[in-house]
């Protein structure tokens, strides 16, 4: 286990420091970030947070992934983090990344939460982060590549 702590440990620091650097979003960097294997409960899924975005849980499967692809999955939790921690501050319009000023959380479906994500951790990277197929997993984040969020992906 000690591959997969380091590898990911790694990988969510980089995270959190282009977050930090290149999106100016300092929420990724203070969640408390754990390794559980429980989270691995799907083929797809390697990881979560907390609805609160104080905490991201990340299976130790994920290091065994193309390196691209776990910073694209941590890219995306990291992206939770930021929405979460900042209640009303993100949403979409025509399908681009809107910021609010403060106030009530704007209603949005499943699919819109994990768009908002997913381009919170483009902002944040400072590139794409799409969906790719691999064999064994189905679709998943990749940074670098890929296709926007399929509709009804869970």
């Amino acid at each position: 286990m000690a591959y997969e702590s380091d590898t990911i440990q790694e990988a969510w620091g980089l995270v959190c420091w282009r977050f930090l650097h290149q999106g100016r979003m300092h929420s990724p960097s203070r969640a408390v970030f754990e390794l559980d294997g429980r989270m691995h409960d799907s083929p797809r899924h390697f990881g979560g947070c907390a609805l609160d975005g104080l905490e991201v849980r990340i299976s130790p499967a994920l290091a065994h992934l193309p390196r691209e692809v776990m910073l694209g999955v941590l890219a995306h939790e990291a992206g939770h983090v930021e929405d979460l921690r900042n209640p009303g501050l993100y949403g979409l319009s025509g399908g681009r990344l809107r910021v609010y000023s403060k106030g009530p959380q704007h209603r949005r479906t499943s699919h819109e939460t994990e768009v908002v994500a997913d381009k919170l951790a483009a902002l944040g990277m400072g590139d794409v982060v799409g969906y790719v197929k691999l064999d064994g997993v189905g679709w998943i984040q990749c940074l670098g590549e890929g296709i926007a969020r399929p509709k009804g992906l869970r």
